[in-house]
Parts: C-alpha cells; structure tokens; sequence
C-alpha cells in the first residue's frame, strides 16, 4: 500500500494506492473492522477519525491451470506392514468420502503371498474397522485395499494392551509423488 500512513485534514479525502506483487490481486479491504468494496485506490471521503486499513491478498489462478474438481482418495491403496501375533493388533481402516456405495475388496500380502481378505459394500459417507487378525496371522503383513470409487485407506498398530501404537495412511497406486 502507498502511502502505508498518511495524515489529511479533517473532513479531507484519504487516498491509499493499493499495490499486489505479481500473481497476486486484492481479496478484500478492512476499513476500521468493516470490510469495504475493493478499489484501487482505495479512497476514504470525508475523514473524522483516524482510519486502520487493511488489505488481504490472493493468488491469481492462471487460465488453464486450474485444476478439476476431484473426490479425495484413490481406488488403489497399499498399506504399511503390521503384526498380528503376539501381542500386536493390526487394523485397517477405510473411509467412503463419497455420496454412494463403494465396493470394497481387502488383500492380505506376507511371507507366504497373498491371502484374500474381506469384501464388502461401504455405504456412503461412512468409515469401517477391519481387524487383519481375523484373516491372517504373521509378524509381516501389509495390505491391498481396491474400490470401485475413491476412499481413503489406512492402517493402524497396537501393542502391549494398547499401551502403545501408531498408524499411517496408506500408498495411493499412481498418486502425484
């Protein structure tokens, strides 16, 4: 802004230029805790009182790089190895983040390949817990989770009564890197 403080006579104008870096534009103007209309310059008519102005600034998207809207996830998801014997407990989660059904198909992959895991259908806007206890037991497991619509995978692991744990989202297969 230019000038970043000015004194005028009282009931004079107040003119404020207002200068964005390049690839930025103004998203609005506060004048004294109410935003105003934006313009450049920004002029105050008939000033009674000091003035605190201040101006927030935005990106410019640039024609053709705006990106499509998407549904977040993906359909092809890898999860971390985790433990199911001694006293480890290893859960797969996955959440439908989407307005219908997705068709759900889990994987389970160790030292002697892989096992089919469950099927099922997650309702809309919905989350489901899979313990990968009740399918396969070895110190090394990881998961395959495949959808017909995009969901969101991860994996979690718990130990010593669940005194201890930790999780991590899953591997999106052709995710942006």
């Amino acid at each position: 802004m230019d000038p970043s403080g000015q004194e005028v006579g009282y009931g004079e104008s107040a003119a404020i230029d207002i200068i964005p870096d390049a690839g930025y534009r103004t998203a609005f103007i506060v004048d004294n805790g109410s935003t105003v209309a934006v313009a450049d310059p920004y002029v105050i008519d008939g000033v009674t009182e000091d003035h605190q102005v201040v101006v927030a600034f935005e990106a410019i998207e640039e024609p053709g790089h705006v990106e499509p809207e998407q549904e977040p996830g993906g359909t092809l998801w890898y999860l971390a190895e985790g433990c199911t014997t001694s006293d480890y407990d290893t859960w797969v989660l996955v959440q439908n983040p989407s307005d219908t059904p997705a068709q759900m198909t889990l994987t389970f992959m160790n030292d002697e390949g892989e096992k089919p895991g469950p099927r099922m259908t997650l309702e809309p806007n919905s989350r489901y817990s899979w313990n990968v206890g009740e399918f396969v037991q070895s110190y090394n497991v990881s998961t395959r989770v495949e959808s017909d619509k995009p969901v969101v995978a991860g994996r979690a692991m718990y130990w010593n009564d669940r005194k201890g744990g930790h999780d991590s989202i899953g591997y999106v297969s052709g995710a942006d890197l």
